[in-house]
């Protein structure tokens, strides 16, 4: 390996800018005496889904040799228009994102890693908002002089996505809240003189799809002192310490809420300034959920990013909503509680969906289908027993689970039953961005 400078610097840039500083120039230095770079060229388009979180330049000074990171385009919220909304991004602004090269230096002969005639560093990028970050990439758009171009460990793309490696590009999968990722990168450097860059760095929240698991709810006599558990989740109600929408819902009931955190459904981000999120009757989400042909079924024609924990015609619901938990671990709990089947005002059933912070893991609670075993008999109360239900989560051309009728076979053989849940685990996003369209 070859000769490593030692010091390190790491900062987050202020509410005005954000993002890169890397082992650097002192400040008052002056800046390398390498060609200029100009702004960032323009950019292969971005796919939905996709979000720009900034542009930087970077500039390697020969005499120092240092590696060195600064903003030169905000994030634009404009630009975050083409497949989620502006604000559901807004937990990664200004300095929520950090940068540092953990060692930089000029290639030597003898050195296997770094032969002469090359510049290799190590960066390290570090999420320190409290959204997860998908298929996070760092790519050059512009490169001065053009011919020092990084290589060996830059990405390949495949055909087709929107983004390029003719200067060098670094894929970072996907960062956590708090978690880091490290990539080496390795320029040719010809003449040994200065140059600079610009990078701009980008990230995909779209969920592809979701894992499932589904099994009896812990203490269902709970109504919110026992500890939440994501394994074995407990009963949860809104309506004993939260917010009541309507007391008695029906047919036409719809009302927004203002998400507490970010959260995506499939590739919607939901807003934490403007209420973007309906809650109906029959579900939650960007649609309205609409009132249901029974049996249900998904997916529902014109209905996207949608949630659907219990797709009925039910009414007389007392639908609340509450936030619970810390920080970067929050949930958020909508119920539908004492409500009934249209046609069977004796039927009694109370429901929950939870939607996990960070995770957009989504949880459907059941707490009860009916208070008396009458109502779980065959015939026309084979509705309590879930027969005519949909659940499931609908995106803008799929849905999840593909059989959502089938889940709620264990309650039609324990009807009332104690309670029970479903899980929807989301998975990260494919490493690469998709296609363009």
């Amino acid at each position: 390996m070859g000769k490593l400078l030692k010091t390190i610097f790491v900062g987050v840039l202020g509410a005005a800018s954000f993002g890169l500083l890397a082992c650097g120039s002192e400040p008052g230095s002056p800046s390398p005496s390498g060609p200029e770079v100009a702004g960032p060229v323009e950019a292969p388009p971005l796919a939905p889904g996709v979000a720009k979180i900034g542009t930087w330049r970077g500039e390697w000074n020969a005499t120092t040799q240092k590696l060195t990171f600064t903003e030169i385009e905000a994030d634009n919220s404009a630009g975050f228009d083409v497949g989620m909304q502006p604000q559901g991004f807004d937990k990664v602004k200004s300095g929520k994102i950090r940068f540092s090269t953990e060692y930089s230096y000029v290639g030597e002969e003898d050195d296997e890693d770094c032969p002469l005639g090359r510049v290799c560093g190590r960066v390290r990028v570090e999420n320190i908002s409290t959204r997860l970050l998908n298929s996070v990439y760092v790519e050059i758009v512009s490169l001065s002089p053009a011919e020092y171009t990084a290589h060996d460990f830059s990405d390949e793309v495949p055909p087709g996505y929107p983004m390029s490696n003719q200067y060098g590009l670094w894929g970072y999968n996907n960062l956590g809240p708090g978690n880091a990722a490290s990539r080496d990168w390795t320029f040719a450097n010809p003449a040994g003189q200065s140059f600079s860059f610009s990078v701009r760095v980008l990230a995909i929240f779209t969920r592809t799809n979701y894992d499932l698991s589904f099994n009896d709810v812990s203490e269902p006599g709970n109504t919110g002192t026992a500890d939440w558990d994501n394994y074995s989740p407990v009963w949860r109600d809104a309506c004993t310490h939260g917010t009541t929408l309507v007391s008695s819902s029906t047919s036409s009931f719809a009302a927004s809420i203002t998400m507490p955190f970010p959260f995506t459904i499939t590739n919607k981000t939901f807003s934490t300034n403007v209420g973007e999120l309906w809650v109906t009757s029959y579900g939650l989400g960007w649609s309205k959920a609409p009132e249901p042909i029974l049996p249900a079924s998904l997916p529902a024609s014109g209905y996207i990013n949608t949630l659907f924990p219990f797709w009925e015609q039910v009414e007389g619901a007392q639908v609340c909503h509450s936030t619970e938990g810390l920080l970067p671990n929050r949930r958020f709990i909508v119920t539908w509680k004492n409500a009934h089947l249209k046609g069977l005002p004796n039927s009694n059933l109370t429901f929950s969906a939870v939607l996990q912070e960070k995770t957009d893991n989504v949880f459907f609670l059941y707490h009860r289908w009916s208070d008396g075993s009458d109502d779980c008999a065959s015939g026309t109360s084979n509705r309590v027993r879930n027969e005519s239900a949909a659940i499931g989560i609908q995106g803008d051309n799929n849905y999840f689970p593909s059989n959502p009728v089938g889940l709620f076979s264990p309650h039609a053989a324990n009807c009332p039953g104690s309670g029970y849940f479903v899980k929807f685990e989301a998975q990260p996003a494919n490493k690469f961005f998709p296609p363009s369209p």
